[in-house]
Protein backbone atom coordinates (compact mmCIF):
# COMPACT_ATOMS: atom_id res chain seq x y z
CA UNK A 1 0.00 0.00 0.00
CA UNK A 2 1.31 3.44 -0.90
CA UNK A 3 0.61 6.65 0.89
CA UNK A 4 -0.60 9.61 -1.15
CA UNK A 5 -0.47 13.34 -0.96
CA UNK A 6 2.24 14.99 1.07
CA UNK A 7 4.38 11.87 1.48
CA UNK A 8 4.88 11.34 -2.25
CA UNK A 9 7.02 14.43 -3.08
CA UNK A 10 9.32 13.84 -0.11
CA UNK A 11 9.88 10.22 -1.07
CA UNK A 12 10.46 11.04 -4.74
CA UNK A 13 12.93 13.79 -3.82
CA UNK A 14 14.81 11.30 -1.66
CA UNK A 15 14.85 8.72 -4.45
CA UNK A 16 16.14 11.34 -6.87
CA UNK A 17 19.04 12.05 -4.50
CA UNK A 18 19.79 8.33 -4.39
CA UNK A 19 19.56 8.00 -8.17
CA UNK A 20 22.13 10.70 -8.92
CA UNK A 21 24.59 8.84 -6.70
CA UNK A 22 24.07 5.42 -8.30
CA UNK A 23 26.11 4.06 -11.18
CA UNK A 24 25.10 1.49 -13.74
CA UNK A 25 22.53 1.14 -16.47
CA UNK A 26 19.17 2.89 -16.38
CA UNK A 27 17.39 -0.45 -15.98
CA UNK A 28 19.53 -1.46 -13.01
CA UNK A 29 19.03 1.88 -11.29
CA UNK A 30 15.30 1.81 -11.96
CA UNK A 31 14.99 -1.62 -10.34
CA UNK A 32 16.83 -0.41 -7.23
CA UNK A 33 14.74 2.75 -7.00
CA UNK A 34 11.49 0.82 -7.37
CA UNK A 35 12.53 -1.52 -4.56
CA UNK A 36 13.37 1.46 -2.35
CA UNK A 37 10.12 3.21 -3.30
CA UNK A 38 8.03 0.20 -2.30
CA UNK A 39 9.91 -0.13 0.97
CA UNK A 40 9.49 3.54 1.82
CA UNK A 41 5.78 3.53 1.06
CA UNK A 42 5.29 0.39 3.11
CA UNK A 43 7.22 1.87 6.05
CA UNK A 44 5.23 5.10 5.77
CA UNK A 45 1.92 3.26 5.62
CA UNK A 46 2.84 1.25 8.72
CA UNK A 47 3.48 4.42 10.68
CA UNK A 48 0.29 6.02 9.38
CA UNK A 49 -1.64 2.99 10.63
CA UNK A 50 -0.17 3.57 14.06
CA UNK A 51 -1.53 7.11 14.12
CA UNK A 52 1.39 9.18 12.81
CA UNK A 53 0.69 12.22 10.65
CA UNK A 54 1.71 12.06 6.96
CA UNK A 55 4.72 14.33 7.54
CA UNK A 56 5.86 12.42 10.61
CA UNK A 57 5.34 9.03 8.94
CA UNK A 58 7.41 9.80 5.87
CA UNK A 59 10.11 11.53 7.92
CA UNK A 60 10.42 8.47 10.15
CA UNK A 61 10.56 6.14 7.15
CA UNK A 62 13.30 8.19 5.49
CA UNK A 63 15.26 8.30 8.73
CA UNK A 64 14.99 4.52 9.03
CA UNK A 65 16.39 4.00 5.53
CA UNK A 66 19.27 6.42 6.07
CA UNK A 67 20.65 9.25 3.99
CA UNK A 68 20.71 9.07 0.21
CA UNK A 69 24.51 8.95 0.35
CA UNK A 70 24.42 6.01 2.76
CA UNK A 71 21.91 4.05 0.66
CA UNK A 72 23.80 4.63 -2.60
CA UNK A 73 27.03 3.60 -0.91
CA UNK A 74 25.43 0.31 0.13
CA UNK A 75 24.83 -0.56 -3.53
CA UNK A 76 28.14 0.81 -4.84
CA UNK A 77 30.28 -2.33 -4.73
CA UNK A 78 27.71 -4.57 -6.40
CA UNK A 79 26.92 -1.98 -9.05
CA UNK A 80 30.63 -1.41 -9.74
CA UNK A 81 31.20 -5.11 -10.45
CA UNK A 82 28.06 -5.27 -12.59
CA UNK A 83 29.14 -2.19 -14.53
CA UNK A 84 32.67 -3.52 -15.07
CA UNK A 85 31.39 -6.87 -16.30
CA UNK A 86 28.79 -5.35 -18.64
CA UNK A 87 31.28 -2.93 -20.19
CA UNK A 88 34.00 -5.56 -20.62
CA UNK A 89 31.52 -7.96 -22.21
CA UNK A 90 30.37 -5.27 -24.64
CA UNK A 91 33.98 -4.64 -25.70
CA UNK A 92 34.75 -8.33 -26.16
CA UNK A 93 31.57 -8.95 -28.16
CA UNK A 94 31.92 -5.95 -30.48
CA UNK A 95 35.71 -5.92 -30.68
CA UNK A 96 36.06 -8.65 -33.34
CA UNK A 97 33.87 -6.71 -35.79
CA UNK A 98 35.97 -3.56 -35.40
CA UNK A 99 39.21 -5.52 -35.51
CA UNK A 100 38.34 -7.52 -38.62
CA UNK A 101 37.32 -4.45 -40.60
CA UNK A 102 40.61 -2.72 -39.82
CA UNK A 103 42.56 -5.93 -40.46
CA UNK A 104 41.08 -6.13 -43.95
CA UNK A 105 42.04 -2.51 -44.56
CA UNK A 106 45.52 -2.34 -43.07
CA UNK A 107 46.99 -5.83 -43.36
CA UNK A 108 49.67 -6.06 -46.08
CA UNK A 109 49.08 -8.47 -48.97
CA UNK A 110 50.01 -12.07 -48.22
CA UNK A 111 51.13 -11.15 -44.72
CA UNK A 112 50.69 -14.75 -43.58
CA UNK A 113 53.51 -15.73 -45.93
CA UNK A 114 55.80 -13.00 -44.63
CA UNK A 115 55.25 -13.82 -40.99
CA UNK A 116 53.50 -12.09 -38.07
CA UNK A 117 56.07 -9.30 -37.99
CA UNK A 118 54.66 -7.89 -41.23
CA UNK A 119 51.22 -7.68 -39.65
CA UNK A 120 52.49 -6.09 -36.44
CA UNK A 121 54.46 -3.44 -38.31
CA UNK A 122 51.45 -2.54 -40.47
CA UNK A 123 48.94 -2.39 -37.60
CA UNK A 124 50.58 -0.75 -34.54
CA UNK A 125 47.34 -1.07 -32.57
CA UNK A 126 47.66 -4.87 -32.33
CA UNK A 127 49.58 -4.84 -29.01
CA UNK A 128 46.87 -2.64 -27.54
CA UNK A 129 44.26 -5.09 -28.79
CA UNK A 130 45.99 -7.90 -26.93
CA UNK A 131 46.25 -5.75 -23.80
CA UNK A 132 42.57 -4.85 -23.99
CA UNK A 133 41.51 -8.47 -24.50
CA UNK A 134 43.57 -9.54 -21.50
CA UNK A 135 42.05 -6.82 -19.31
CA UNK A 136 38.54 -7.72 -20.46
CA UNK A 137 39.10 -11.42 -19.78
CA UNK A 138 40.38 -10.63 -16.28
CA UNK A 139 37.30 -8.53 -15.53
CA UNK A 140 34.96 -11.29 -16.70
CA UNK A 141 36.85 -13.81 -14.57
CA UNK A 142 36.94 -11.50 -11.56
CA UNK A 143 33.21 -10.75 -11.70
CA UNK A 144 32.14 -14.31 -12.50
CA UNK A 145 32.50 -17.67 -10.82
CA UNK A 146 36.25 -17.34 -10.41
CA UNK A 147 35.72 -14.41 -8.03
CA UNK A 148 35.25 -16.86 -5.16
CA UNK A 149 38.87 -17.93 -5.53
CA UNK A 150 40.69 -14.79 -6.65
CA UNK A 151 38.71 -12.31 -4.49
CA UNK A 152 39.11 -9.15 -6.61
CA UNK A 153 37.98 -5.82 -5.21
CA UNK A 154 35.51 -3.59 -7.07
CA UNK A 155 38.24 -0.99 -7.49
CA UNK A 156 40.50 -3.54 -9.16
CA UNK A 157 37.71 -4.45 -11.57
CA UNK A 158 37.05 -0.79 -12.35
CA UNK A 159 40.77 -0.19 -12.89
CA UNK A 160 40.95 -3.10 -15.33
CA UNK A 161 37.87 -1.80 -17.14
CA UNK A 162 39.45 1.64 -17.36
CA UNK A 163 42.61 0.04 -18.78
CA UNK A 164 40.47 -1.71 -21.40
CA UNK A 165 38.77 1.56 -22.30
CA UNK A 166 42.08 3.42 -22.50
CA UNK A 167 43.59 0.71 -24.73
CA UNK A 168 40.61 1.03 -27.07
CA UNK A 169 40.92 4.82 -27.17
CA UNK A 170 44.60 4.74 -28.12
CA UNK A 171 44.07 1.86 -30.55
CA UNK A 172 41.17 3.54 -32.32
CA UNK A 173 43.10 6.80 -32.61
CA UNK A 174 46.05 4.94 -34.15
CA UNK A 175 43.97 3.21 -36.80
CA UNK A 176 41.94 6.33 -37.54
CA UNK A 177 45.22 8.15 -38.13
CA UNK A 178 45.90 5.67 -40.94
CA UNK A 179 42.83 6.82 -42.91
CA UNK A 180 44.67 9.56 -44.86
CA UNK A 181 47.25 6.96 -45.93
CA UNK A 182 44.49 4.62 -47.07
CA UNK A 183 42.81 7.40 -49.04
CA UNK A 184 46.08 8.25 -50.78
CA UNK A 185 46.99 4.66 -51.57
CA UNK A 186 45.91 2.72 -54.64
CA UNK A 187 45.00 -0.41 -52.71
CA UNK A 188 41.45 -0.32 -54.00
CA UNK A 189 39.71 -0.98 -50.71
CA UNK A 190 35.93 -0.64 -50.98
CA UNK A 191 34.74 2.69 -49.67
CA UNK A 192 31.98 0.98 -47.71
CA UNK A 193 34.58 -1.04 -45.77
CA UNK A 194 36.58 2.08 -44.97
CA UNK A 195 33.43 3.89 -43.85
CA UNK A 196 32.36 0.94 -41.67
CA UNK A 197 35.75 0.71 -39.98
CA UNK A 198 35.93 4.45 -39.33
CA UNK A 199 32.36 4.62 -38.03
CA UNK A 200 32.90 1.64 -35.73
CA UNK A 201 36.03 3.18 -34.25
CA UNK A 202 34.41 6.58 -33.80
CA UNK A 203 31.44 5.03 -31.98
CA UNK A 204 33.75 2.96 -29.80
CA UNK A 205 35.91 6.01 -29.14
CA UNK A 206 32.93 7.94 -27.77
CA UNK A 207 31.84 4.89 -25.76
CA UNK A 208 35.34 4.47 -24.31
CA UNK A 209 35.54 8.09 -23.20
CA UNK A 210 32.18 7.71 -21.46
CA UNK A 211 33.41 4.46 -19.91
CA UNK A 212 36.44 6.14 -18.38
CA UNK A 213 34.21 8.83 -16.90
CA UNK A 214 31.79 6.28 -15.41
CA UNK A 215 34.61 4.15 -14.02
CA UNK A 216 36.18 7.18 -12.35
CA UNK A 217 32.85 8.09 -10.82
CA UNK A 218 32.20 4.52 -9.71
CA UNK A 219 35.67 4.19 -8.21
CA UNK A 220 35.06 7.17 -5.93
CA UNK A 221 31.90 5.50 -4.62
CA UNK A 222 33.09 1.97 -3.87
CA UNK A 223 34.25 1.03 -0.38
CA UNK A 224 37.18 -1.21 -1.34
Amino acid sequence: MRTRGIAEPAIEAYLHDVDVRLIGSRRTRAAILEELRDGLHTATATRRARGATPDAAVAAALEEFGTAHFVAKAFADELANTHARRVSLSYLLTGPFVGITWLLLLAPPNWWQRGPSALWSSIPALPLTMLGCSAGALVLAGTGRLSRWIHPTPRHMLDMTSLLGLACIVGDLLVLAALPHLAASTSGHPEILTAMAAAASLVRLAYSIATLHRCRRARSAVTT
